[in-house]
């Protein structure tokens, strides 16, 4: 009785820390995905300054 015990924690807690790991790993993607997406839409917004700044200096070169 004691190993069939014995073997059902450490089932028991093995499966426990899987599940806490499974929601740990979980979390932490969806945190990463959320910073690069950030980083796109600063990239993106960055990218579409810099466009708007070429447009006015070659509308400028042209006068």
């Amino acid at each position: 009785m004691t190993w069939l015990a014995l073997l059902l924690l450490i089932f028991g807690l093995w499966f426990v820390g899987g599940v806490i790991f499974a929601i740990g790993f979980g979390v932490g993607v969806g945190v990463g995905r959320h910073e690069r997406r950030d980083a796109v839409l600063a990239w993106s917004e960055d990218a579409e300054r810099a466009r708007v700044e070429t447009a006015e200096l070659e509308r400028w070169w042209r006068l």
